[in-house]
């Protein structure tokens, strides 16, 4: 796991210098660590909490920086992880209101109660009720906010994630959330496409209010329709 907390590092400086070249970005991160629960042949709290670190969001991005190279990756038991738990501190962020939001999911590893995985110790799920599922319903409607898994080696799990569906979970979680799934070897444009994503989100809420402006100083609904077709034709286009 520590080749994948060294990438994390990376990319965290790489998306901060290319997002913050843009005069017109305030750029906040936060940064979420997880591991596991405690074997329950070994704990006698089965349902006792991960071990989660969360690290608010902030302006300064070389806090995260630092708070990520002093992290040493140890320990082992079963494959999955608490990703569950992960995602559910991550919607309980001070999320900015009005901002566009992107997480970025670094994983070795599934989360607990994964149809047709053996070596899970909680086969039906995270023992503390967090749910990837819902996870990702408050990430997409009502956080709004992408999600870019990159999948490390060995986190390629191809079980059936729904029924007749399948999907590895990391692919699910990013294209439900409107983000997308990267391979670790090919993670080197990630960056790039957050940045083009977050230009994407700007377009379009500018769009909005220009459209919402033209409406509002429309006398009758052809004119209104007419003004905001031509607000949306001049709208640029934006390539992820």
């Amino acid at each position: 796991m520590q080749p994948y907390i060294d990438v994390c590092c990376q990319k965290i400086r790489d998306i901060a210098s290319h997002l913050t070249a843009d005069e017109r970005v305030r750029l906040r991160v936060a940064l979420v660590l997880f591991n596991d629960h405690p074997d329950p042949n070994t704990c006698r709290k089965a349902d006792e909490p991960a071990g989660v670190l969360v690290s608010a969001f902030t302006d300064d991005v070389s806090f995260v920086e630092v708070a990520l190279s002093q992290i040493q990756a140890d320990g082992g038991g079963d494959i999955p992880e608490a990703v569950a738990d992960g995602l559910d501190f991550t919607c309980k962020l001070d999320w900015s209101r009005g901002s566009s939001k992107f997480v970025v999911l670094i994983t070795d590893a599934p989360p607990h109660g994964l149809r047709g995985l053996a070596d899970d110790s909680f086969p039906q799920g995270c023992p503390c009720g967090s749910d990837v599922l819902q996870c990702c319903r408050l990430l997409k409607f009502k956080l709004q906010a992408r999600v870019y898994v990159i999948g490390c080696t060995g986190s390629g799990f191809g079980f059936n994630f729904f029924p007749q569906t399948p999907l590895f979970y990391q692919q699910y979680v990013a294209e439900y959330t409107l983000g997308k799934y990267i391979p670790l070897d090919s993670a080197s444009g990630l960056p790039e496409i957050i940045v083009a994503a977050a230009q994407e989100t700007m377009v379009e809420s500018r769009a909005m209010r220009e459209v919402c402006s033209e409406v509002r100083q429309s006398q009758t609904l052809d004119e209104a329709l007419s003004r905001a077709a031509r607000s949306l034709a001049d709208v640029p286009r934006v390539s992820i």
